[in-house]
């Protein structure tokens, strides 16, 4: 069984190219949002943490009522080496960093293309530097154990599944990281879906492996969902309505919201500007150009361009895919973050296919493209510096008001429960997203 968990580590781990990635990978990471290092930042979730930490049983109910039935059992872990996941906030974005970076090396392995240091920079680059991850390290409490999952179920997809023992095990292993949150599942499924037409053009396509993989996947899905509901309901649990599916009991709600999230991305996202999505629709022509021009020997080169666009577009929908079909309305940014491998796929097929001179076009696209999402990432964290300083200021305020009361003294505990958006004001980050669910520097809800 060892041997089975670790095979599918010599292939590319210890790789000249994927050391250079990883290395590249944290750098670029440290310089868009290495603020959050040393910044103890929090969002609405983090604060009711303040008085007791996060540990296993502080975290005990939420975690089942939300399907995470794993992730008490990493907080008892780290609770047992004595780390505060909550309060070590500088341990927690690295090794968050440094998660996703395998994660995105693990892409690049799964894409073909990490023999290929130029297009697996470009891969690593647009999905790090992608704005909606930055909604991790705007919740400390999901920056600790965020990118573990990843890295987990990536590298269940990525064993080597040829036998019942190694796809129980990579079953088991994809399980427990759905168990400490559900987003990998989108990110995986999209990463699977986008690899298919690039192993075709590239003539490197196996339906056997293929199969495997997506084996894993499906199984996986469907042994977390059967645990999921049976601690749901053997544990008498409330939920969100993150657990009730109503893709076919209410289907017109789930097109809504697939539209409505379509138009966000395409025209009113005030979170990635204009020009980055003006930048990724030259892209997409750059691609749909030259897999025309490249395959146009091949009597199916009108297919190669139709499997191109269907690619973008379920790759869209697998990455909204837990958004739209749950009764539970929650579209935050990380539940959307897997977007950021649609960008990636469109620009390296562009670079891929393309001649030197448009080689050229389709680099300073990214390059631009990456300068602002480093900047915009910059700011978002600025700006939650800037709303919980005005959120514990309005705090101090009402605790001031209050010490003058003239039962002053008969109060053992100050409780704040309710939402305020006045300390949003003027903040250029605090994007406009749906019902409610619509900022990234959300302001504090509760604090004792």
């Amino acid at each position: 069984m060892e041997q089975i968990l670790f095979d599918s580590f010599k292939s590319f781990y210890i790789s000249k190219n994927a050391r250079i990635i990883f290395i590249y990978g944290i750098i670029i990471f440290l310089i868009s949002r290495g603020s959050s290092l040393v910044s103890y930042t929090f969002g609405i979730d983090d604060l009711q943490f303040w008085p007791a930490g996060l540990n296993i049983y502080s975290t005990f109910h939420q975690s089942f009522n939300e399907g995470r039935f794993a992730y008490p059992i990493v907080v008892g872990i780290t609770q047992l080496i004595s780390i505060d996941v909550y309060k070590s906030f500088m341990l927690s974005t690295l090794l968050f960093m440094a998660s996703i970076t395998i994660t995105s090396i693990m892409v690049c392995k799964l894409w073909g293309v990490l023999n290929n240091l130029t297009l697996s920079l470009i891969l690593v680059t647009l999905l790090i530097l992608h704005r909606y991850f930055t909604d991790f390290f705007t919740w400390r409490i999901a920056t600790f154990t965020g990118g573990i999952p990843f890295v987990m179920c990536m590298y269940a997809v990525l064993n080597k599944n040829n036998s019942f023992k190694s796809i129980f095990a990579s079953t088991l292993i994809f399980v427990f990281g759905l168990g400490i949150h559900q987003i990998p599942l989108e990110f995986v499924s999209v990463a699977l879906v986008l690899s298919i037409p690039l192993n075709i053009y590239y003539k490197t396509f196996n339906i056997k492996s293929c199969t495997q993989k997506f084996t894993v996947v499906i199984l996986g899905t469907l042994v977390y969902i059967f645990f999921a509901k049976l601690f749901i309901a053997y544990g008498n649990i409330k939920t969100l309505g993150r657990d009730k599916i109503i893709l076919l009991d209410n289907f017109p709600l789930v097109y809504n919201r697939t539209i409505e999230l379509a138009k966000l991305f395409l025209f009113s996202d005030t979170i990635v500007r204009p020009f980055q999505r003006l930048a990724l629709v030259l892209l997409c022509f750059i691609s749909l150009f030259f897999i025309q021009r490249n395959f146009r020997q091949n009597k199916y080169y009108l297919v190669n361009s139709l499997l191109f666009l269907l690619s973008v577009f379920f790759g869209f929908i697998l990455s909204v895919s837990l958004t739209i079909v749950s009764s539970a309305w929650m579209p935050v940014f990380r539940n959307l973050s897997s977007i950021g491998l649609v960008w990636a796929f469109i620009a390296v097929v562009a670079y891929k296919e393309s001649n030197d001179l448009f080689k050229k076009v389709t680099l300073t696209s990214v390059f631009l493209i990456s300068l602002g999402f480093i900047g915009r990432n910059n700011e978002i964290l600025t700006d939650q510096i800037r709303v919980n300083s005005r959120d514990i200021s309005m705090m101090n305020r009402i605790a001031s008001d209050i010490g003058h009361l003239p039962d002053y003294a008969k109060i053992k505990r100050l409780g704040f429960v309710g939402t305020n958006d006045s300390s949003l004001s003027m903040i250029s980050s605090s994007a406009d997203l749906s019902t409610g669910w619509n900022n990234f520097i959300i302001i504090c809800s509760t604090m004792e």
